[in-house]
């Protein structure tokens, strides 16, 4: 029996509501990626100061609990798919790998979690509905509990790089009045970041394997 492709309910309204995806659990890294979708509400209110300025702001009866994920697309080809449970039965919504390997990194082994991700949470076959949640994006981001930039998996070396980066904003001093940022002068920062850099030997390999290639 195939499986049936994922029909969007449309939004009520684009520019007021959100779907949030709630990853549903999963004990194990290969078991199958589900999810539901839960809409909650946005609210447009006009700024008392503005009066034709137009403020996207989460009602509080409505004040949703989320995640926002921001992660590289990566190739369309050979995708993978999200089930989608419903009442009686499932379908399915076709995801890049680079996101099947984000989620299941991400979701929980004994509890759901509640992400906003854009491939996701967005009918990318509506063009009205894309047109005006990709617009309001900014508010996604700012208005959820915490945003997860999802780099990838690990390469060899990028723990080190990952550690050196909480390194260096353990030595960042930020002035909120000022809108200042200043970095401790670290002399060992600075080696480390040198040594992670490719070196120009290196640099010079990778073109000669890349001009062999094409």
């Amino acid at each position: 029996m195939g499986q049936t492709s994922f029909q969007y309910e449309p939004l009520c309204d684009p520019d007021r509501h959100i779907r949030i995806a709630v990853l549903r659990p999963g004990w194990r890294f290969e078991d199958e990626l589900r999810i539901t979708f839960i809409i909650r509400e946005l609210q447009v209110r006009t700024a008392p100061t503005e009066p034709c300025f137009l403020m996207l702001i989460i009602t509080q009866v409505e004040k949703p609990a989320y995640e926002a994920l921001s992660y590289v697309w990566g190739s369309e080809e050979d995708p993978s798919t999200v089930a989608i449970d419903l009442n009686r039965h499932s379908s399915v919504i076709a995801i890049t790998r680079s996101l099947n390997v984000a989620l299941r990194y991400l979701r929980y082994k004994c509890k759901p979690r509640s992400v906003w991700v854009d491939a996701l949470c967005i009918n990318q076959s509506d063009n009205y509905e894309k047109s005006i949640q990709v617009a309001n994006m900014g508010q996604m981001f700012a208005r959820a509990r915490r945003t997860i930039a999802w780099l990838g998996s690990g390469q060899c070396g990028s723990s080190k790089g990952m550690e050196l980066l909480r390194e260096i904003a353990r030595n960042i001093q930020v002035d909120p009045h000022l809108g200042t940022v200043t970095r401790s002068a670290s002399p060992t920062i600075d080696s480390r970041i040198k040594s992670l850099l490719p070196t120009p030997k290196n640099r010079r390999r990778k073109r000669r394997v890349t001009h062999w290639a094409e």
